[in-house]
C-alpha cells in the first residue's frame, strides 16, 4: 500500500495527478472543469490524508505551500455533507481549526485550484450568498444527500433524453435544472450551476467508457456505489442508464412536435395540456353538474419554471367556483373543481393570489376553456359525460350539450332541455338517430357541431392517459401510441400522415371487420396531428378523411406522497414544504383514503437520509385525516421529546401506512439558509443558538422583549454561543440582506415567573400616521414570521404580542374614544367581560345616524357570519363597507379594501406582505376614515367571541389567513 510521511508529499502527488487530469480532459472532454474529489486516492489513502491534515491543523495554521491536501480534505467533508451546518461539521472533524483555521483560507485555496487546474467554479445566487462553503460543496461533485434527487430526476426525464442532449452536457444540465423544482432545497442550490449538473448527469448516464472525459472513473464508481446503497435510487439510475444506452445504440434524435396552427406556434407556451378539461355528472336529483379537471403544473416547460414556483406557493382562484380559493399547491395535484356558475367572457379562468402580473397573464392566456358558444359532452354512462374537444358528434350516440343561450329555431325531437346546476348556461341532451336527415344535420351545424359517420378511431394496446372518444387522446411520453381505424365500408386503401410528413400505407384487415392499425411508436412531447384517408370500394366512392390529435405529455414526477390514482395520498399546502414549515405548523396536510380505515401515521426526524434521530407516532383519527386533526397531532409531538432533537435534524419524513394499502411518504428537507436559529433547553433554562453558514464576523444580533415588543436591544455575544434571557423574547440576527429570527420562551421555575411571562405587552405609542402604522406592521411581521419552538409558553407569549400590535393599531386609527374600548376588550379577564366590552364598543362605532343603522345591522349579522367561510365573511363585510363608506380610495374595489381592513385588525403581521405597494395608500385611506377600521375590528372580535374566543391558529378565532 502506498504510504506518505508528510503533507508535502501528498501535495506533490496531487499536483501531478491534477495536471495530468487537466491535460486528459482538455484532449477528450472539451475542456470540462475538474473537481477536487477527483483526487484518485484509495479509501486507505483518503484516511491517511485526513489524519495528516488534522495533525498539522491541530498544532498550527493551515500550510502555505502544501495546500492541495487541505482542498481535498474540505471536498471530502463536503461529500459527506447532509444539509446541516458545513462549518460545524468541519470544525467537529478538525480539532484545532477553531484556534488556528481561517475560513477565507479555504475559499482562496479553492480559487487557486480552479485557476491552476481549470477546476469547477460555483455560480448562481447560492454561490453569491455562500461565497465560502459553495467551493468545497461544489468540488464534492455530488454529496451523498443529493444523489437520490439526481437519480430520481434522471429517471423522470429518461424518455426526454436524446442523443443530442447526452452529447451536450450543458443543454442537459439546463433541461434538468428546469425540472428540479420538486427536489430538495439543497439540490436546487446545486442546480444553480447547470453546466456542472449536466456534466455529472451525463457522466452517470454514459458510464465508465465515455464518462472519463466528464468525471474520473474512480470518482464515478464511488458515487454510483454510494447511490446504489438505496434500493429505489439504484433502480432509478439503472433504468435511466438503460434508456441512455438504448439511445446510444439506436441514435434516437429529437423530432419536435408540430403545433396545430399559427397561433399555437406563437402563443402555446404551456403546451397542449394547459386547458382545463370539462366533464359532467348527475347529482341525486338528476341535475347535471359541471366539473373542471385543472391543468397539472407538476411539469412545465423550462422557460416557465417561475410559473411552477408561483403555483406551488400561492393560492389559486377558479372562475365560477365559489368559496375559498384552492390551497397552495393544489394545481400540482391534478385537482378537480365543480363550477357553480359559468365564467364571464373575458374573465381569467385561473388566477393566483398576490402573483406577479406576468404569471397571471400566462395563466389567463393558456389555461382557458374551449371557445363556445356551445360545448358538447359524450355520455359514457347514464350519469357521466366527457367533453369532446373537437365538437364532433356521431349518429346513434348520446351527448349532452351546454350553451350560454337557449337553442333557437325548430329543434329536432331528440333534443330536450334538462336541468343543470351551473348559472349562466343551459343544458340539452342529444340522442342522435342512426341516420340524421338534412334538416337535422343543418341544425347541428348551426350549433357549431360537426357530424361524423362511417369511420371510427380509437386507441388500442396500452391504455391512453385520456381519450375523448372522438379523435383526441393523451399519452405519457415513452408509451407507444397504437390506434385502430374501423369503418362499415369495404376499403380499398388507407393512408396516414404524421405531422405533415410523407404518407404511410396502412395494412387493412377486411375480415372479420374492416379495420386497420396505425403504430405511431414513441412520439415526442407536444401535440401531433395524424391525418388519415380511407378509400372505400366502388366506382364513384370518394375518400373519407379523418383527423386524430395526439397529445404527448411528460410523465408527472411520482410524488412519494402518492397521487389520486392510488388508494392513499398525502396532500399538502404548500407543495414540497421544508422541514421548518412542517415543524412550525405552516403546512396544511391531509391524508385522503378509504373512509373509516385506520392508518398508522409516523413522523421521523433524520440527521441525514437513513440516519434516524427519532420516530413518533401521531395520534390521528381514521382516514380521511383532515388538517385540523393533523395539526393537533403534530402539536403533541412538537411539545414533547422531539423538540430536543429537532435542531439536529436535516429531514423530516411523514409516513402513512396500512397493511393493505401500502405506504405514502412526505419528505421535508431543511432549508439551506445563511443564518438559522436553533432552540434548546438545559439546566440553565431555554436558549437560542445561531448557526452561521456564511462565516460572517459582523452579524448584528438584537433582542426584543415580550413586555416591550417594539423596542430593539443590541446583544453582544460570540456567534456560536447560547443566547438566553430569563424573560425570553425575540432574537433577531442580521447580516447584509440575510436575517433570521426566533422566539425564545421565558424561563419559568415558579408561578410568579409564569405570571410575569404572560404579562400584557406594552407598545410605545406613536404619532397617528401611516408611517407609525407601517412600522408596527413590519414589527408584527417580524414577530409572526420568527421561528416558533415547540414550547407552548413561547406560542402564548408571541400571540399576546401580536394581539398587542393589533390593539395598538386599532386604538391609534380609531381615536381616543375607541382606544378606551380596545383597552376594555383586551383587558377583560373572562369571556363574559370581553363580550360585555364588545357590546359597549358598538355605541362608539358610528359617526352619524345612518352609520348607526348600518352598524346595528352589522352587529345582528355576527352570529350568522361566524358560521360562514372566511371568503364569504369577507364578502359580507364588503357589503357593509360599501354602505358605510361608498368611496374608500381610488382604484380599489370594496372587496379588496374589506380584505385589507380585516387582515389589518386581526393579523397585522401578514398585512404588509399581502398588500405590497398598496399598503401605504390603503393606510392613508383608513386614517382618513377611522369608522371603517372600527367596524372591521368590531366584526373580527364579534366573530371571535361567537366561536368561543379560542383560536387554534392565529390570534383570533375564525380569522386564519394561512
Amino acid at each position: 500500500m502506498y504510504t506518505v510521511s508528510s503533507l508535502m508529499a501528498f501535495h506533490d502527488r496531487l499536483d501531478e495527478h491534477f495536471k495530468h487530469l487537466r491535460a486528459s480532459r482538455d484532449e477528450h472532454g472539451d475542456g470540462k472543469p475538474i473537481f477536487a474529489l477527483e483526487h484518485g486516492l484509495s479509501a486507505a489513502e483518503i484516511t491517511e490524508l485526513q489524519s495528516e491534515v488534522r495533525r498539522v491543523l491541530r498544532s498550527g495554521p493551515p500550510p502555505r505551500d502544501a495546500w492541495l491536501p487541505v482542498v481535498v480534505y474540505a471536498a471530502e467533508v463536503g461529500y459527506r455533507y447532509a444539509g446541516d451546518e458545513y462549518w460545524q461539521t468541519f470544525e467537529a472533524d478538525t480539532p484545532g481549526w477553531v484556534d488556528h483555521g481561517d475560513r477565507h483560507y479555504v475559499r482562496e485555496r479553492f480559487g487557486q485550484f480552479a485557476k491552476r487546474y481549470g477546476g469547477a467554479t460555483p455560480t448562481g445566487r447560492w454561490a453569491d450568498h455562500f461565497s465560502i462553503i459553495c467551493w468545497p460543496i461544489t468540488h464534492a461533485v455530488l454529496p451523498t444527500d443529493l444523489q437520490e434527487d439526481l437519480a430520481h430526476l434522471l429517471y423522470d426525464y429518461r424518455y426526454q433524453l436524446t442523443a443530442e442532449l447526452i452529447a451536450s452536457p450543458e443543454d442537459l444540465g439546463k433541461r434538468l435544472a428546469a425540472r428540479a423544482y420538486w427536489t430538495s432545497a439543497r439540490f436546487l442550490n446545486f442546480a444553480q450551476s447547470p453546466d456542472l449538473l449536466g456534466q455529472v448527469a451525463a457522466a452517470l448516464l454514459t458510464g465508465h467508457d465515455d464518462g472519463a472525459a466528464l468525471l474520473l472513473n474512480s470518482t464515478l464508481t464511488r458515487i454510483v456505489a454510494d447511490l446504489s446503497k438505496e434500493r429505489l435510487a439504484r433502480r432509478w439510475l439503472t433504468e435511466a442508464k438503460s434508456r441512455a444506452s438504448h439511445i446510444a445504440l439506436t441514435g434516437v434524435a429529437r423530432v419536435d412536435a408540430r403545433p396545430t396552427s399559427v397561433e399555437d406556434r406563437t402563443s402555446s407556451r404551456l403546451g397542449p395540456l394547459a386547458r382545463p378539461r370539462l366533464s359532467l355528472s348527475r347529482d341525486p336529483n338528476h341535475d347535471w353538474l359541471v366539473h373542471a379537471d385543472l391543468p397539472d403544473f407538476s411539469v412545465v416547460p423550462s422557460d416557465l419554471a417561475y410559473v411552477h414556483l408561483a403555483v406551488s406557493r400561492l393560492r389559486c382562484r377558479v372562475a365560477g367556483v365559489g368559496g375559498p380559493p384552492l390551497p397552495r399547491g393544489a394545481l400540482l395535484y391534478a385537482a378537480r373543481v365543480t363550477l357553480n356558475s359559468w365564467p364571464e367572457p373575458g374573465t381569467a379562468f385561473l388566477s393566483l393570489e398576490s402573483a406577479e402580473a406576468s404569471v397571471n397573464a400566462v395563466l389567463a392566456d393558456e389555461c382557458c376553456l374551449e371557445a363556445g358558444p356551445c360545448w358538447v359532452f359524450k355520455r359514457t354512462s347514464a350519469d357521466l359525460a366527457a367533453e369532446i374537444s373537437g365538437k364532433v358528434v356521431r349518429p346513434g350516440s348520446n351527448y349532452v350539450a351546454i350553451s350560454e343561450s337557449e337553442f333557437t329555431g325548430s329543434a329536432p325531437s331528440w333534443i330536450k332541455r334538462v336541468p343543470i346546476k351551473c348559472a349562466g348556461v343551459v343544458a340539452y341532451e342529444l340522442d342522435l338517430p342512426l341516420v340524421p336527415d338534412h334538416k337535422e344535420h343543418e341544425f347541428l351545424r348551426s350549433l357549431g357541431l360537426g357530424l361524423r359517420s362511417e369511420i371510427e378511431v380509437r386507441p388500442v394496446g396500452l391504455v391512453s392517459a385520456r381519450w375523448d372518444g372522438e379523435g383526441r387522446g393523451e399519452w405519457i411520453a415513452g408509451d407507444p401510441v397504437l390506434v385502430a381505424i374501423s369503418t362499415t365500408r369495404d376499403v380499398v386503401e388507407c393512408v396516414a400522415t404524421l405531422d405533415g410528413g410523407p404518407p404511410t400505407r396502412i395494412d387493412w384487415y377486411a375480415h372479420p371487420a374492416q379495420r386497420g392499425f396505425i403504430d405511431l411508436g414513441r412520439l415526442d412531447v407536444g401535440e401531433h396531428e395524424v391525418r388519415f384517408s380511407v378509400l372505400p370500394s366502388g366506382p364513384d366512392a370518394k375518400p373519407i378523411d379523418g383527423l386524430l390529435t395526439v397529445a404527448i405529455r411528460e410523465p408527472r414526477p411520482r410524488d412519494v406522497g402518492g397521487n389520486f390514482r392510488e388508494a392513499m395520498v398525502i396532500q399538502c399546502s404548500p407543495a414540497g414544504p421544508s422541514l421548518e414549515e412542517l415543524w412550525d405548523g405552516k403546512v396544511r396536510i391531509q391524508v385522503i383514503g378509504p373512509a373509516d380505515l385506520p392508518a398508522t401515521v409516523t413522523l421521523r426526524l433524520e440527521r441525514k437520509q437513513g440516519s434516524p434521530l427519532g420516530s413518533y407516532d401521531l395520534n390521528v383519527p381514521p382516514l380521511p385525516i383532515e388538517w385540523s386533526s393533523w395539526s393537533a397531532a403534530l402539536d403533541d409531538v412538537r411539545t414533547g421529546p422531539a423538540a430536543k432533537i429537532y435542531d439536529e435534524a436535516t429531514t423530516g419524513v411523514v409516513e402513512v401506512s396500512h397493511p393493505e394499502l401500502g405506504t405514502s411518504r412526505l419528505r421535508c428537507s431543511r432549508e439551506f439558509s445563511a443564518l438559522r436559529w436553533g432552540v434548546g433547553q438545559d439546566r440553565d433554562g431555554p436558549y437560542g443558538r445561531l448557526y452561521d453558514n456564511v462565516g460572517a464576523k459582523d452579524v448584528l444580533i438584537e433582542r426584543l422583549e415580550f413586555a416591550t415588543p417594539d423596542v430593539r436591544h443590541s446583544v453582544t455575544v460570540d456567534v456560536d454561543s447560547k443566547l438566553r434571557d430569563e424573560g425570553g423574547g425575540l432574537f433577531v440576527a442580521t447580516w447584509r440582506e440575510h436575517s433570521a429570527a426566533v422566539v425564545v420562551p421565558p424561563r419559568v421555575r415558579q408561578l410568579a415567573d409564569f405570571s410575569r411571562a404572560i404579562a400584557k405587552p406594552w407598545i410605545v405609542s406613536g404619532h397617528r400616521s401611516a408611517e407609525t402604522i407601517g412600522r408596527w406592521l413590519e414589527l408584527s411581521e417580524l414577530w409572526q414570521s420568527a421561528r416558533l419552538p415547540g414550547n407552548a409558553l413561547a406560542r402564548i407569549a408571541r400571540d399576546r404580542v401580536l394581539r398587542a400590535f393589533a390593539t395598538s393599531i386599532c386604538s391609534v386609527i380609531g381615536g381616543s374614544g375607541w382606544a378606551a374600548s380596545e383597552r376594555a376588550m383586551t383587558g377583560a379577564d373572562t369571556p363574559a367581560k370581553e363580550r360585555s366590552a364588545w357590546e359597549a364598543a358598538s355605541q362608539l362605532l358610528a359617526d352619524n345616524q345612518y352609520q348607526g343603522i348600518v352598524v346595528a345591522d352589522l352587529k345582528r349579522s355576527v352570529p350568522e357570519a361566524a358560521l360562514l367561510s372566511l371568503d364569504d365573511r369577507i364578502m359580507r363585510f364588503a357589503r357593509y363597507l360599501k354602505r358605510i363608506a361608498p368611496t374608500t380610495r381610488s382604484g380599489v374595489d370594496h372587496v379588496w379594501m374589506a380584505t385589507f381592513l380585516l387582515r389589518l385588525v386581526s393579523s397585522p403581521g401578514e398585512t404588509g406582505s399581502w398588500s405590497g405597494d398598496s399598503c401605504q395608500p390603503a393606510l392613508e385611506a383608513t386614517l382618513a376614515n377611522p369608522m371603517i377600521v372600527r367596524a372591521a375590528r368590531f366584526f373580527v372580535v364579534g366573530v371571535h367571541l361567537q366561536l368561543g374566543g379560542s383560536a387554534p391558529s392565529g390570534c383570533y378565532a375564525g380569522w386564519d389567513w394561512e
